[in-house]
């Protein structure tokens, strides 16, 4: 999905493309734009509450609009490529107290078929739980591998991941 919605951000995504369009529509409704204000005066307080200044002009609301998209876009070019879950969890090793940092991954999130583990330690078990709190799976697992989770419902799920020789960890996963 990151990589698809950074691909569209290139072509039908990308802001001159989105102003483009907001504008072809304003040329097409702009000759009925009049009978509209008419029935639902903007200054009237007809519109639905904003914290922003109501629009003096249909000019001005398209202006809000493209605004608004722009500030959506960049929030999205920011937050997107951080959908990839990546779990880090800080341990204290028993044998010599020395903090050291288990690296873990699991993605893509949400997932479709398959949800991939990787880790830097061996992992001992993955056991994953509906919102019930109900077990629908658990599997010893190595150091990398992979779940098909095609015959799970779509919902959300919490997935309990035990490294050899450490505390569990519980995070949740979308499955689409």
């Amino acid at each position: 999905m990151i990589n698809r919605y950074q691909t569209l951000r290139q072509t039908i995504l990308s802001l001159d493309h989105i102003n483009a369009y907001i504008d072809s529509v304003v040329t097409l409704v702009n000759p009925i734009k009049d009978r509209h204000f008419d029935l639902w005066p903007i200054d009237k307080g007809y519109m639905t509450p904003e914290s922003d200044p109501r629009s003096k002009s249909y000019e001005q609301e398209i202006a809000k609009l493209k605004h608004w998209i722009e500030t959506r876009i960049n929030w999205l070019d920011i937050n997107i490529p951080k959908l990839q879950e990546n779990v880090t969890t800080a341990i204290d090793n028993n044998k010599t107290g020395i903090s050291t940092k288990i690296k873990f991954k699991a993605y893509p999130n949400p997932a479709i078929s398959f949800i991939n583990f990787e880790s830097n330690r061996d992992l001992e078990t993955i056991k994953i739980y509906n919102l019930r709190g109900q077990q629908v799976y658990s599997s010893k697992l190595e150091t990398y591998k992979n779940i098909n989770i095609q015959r799970f419902p779509k919902g959300l799920y919490f997935i309990k991941i035990t490294f050899k020789n450490q505390k569990p960890i519980t995070y949740k996963h979308l499955f689409l």
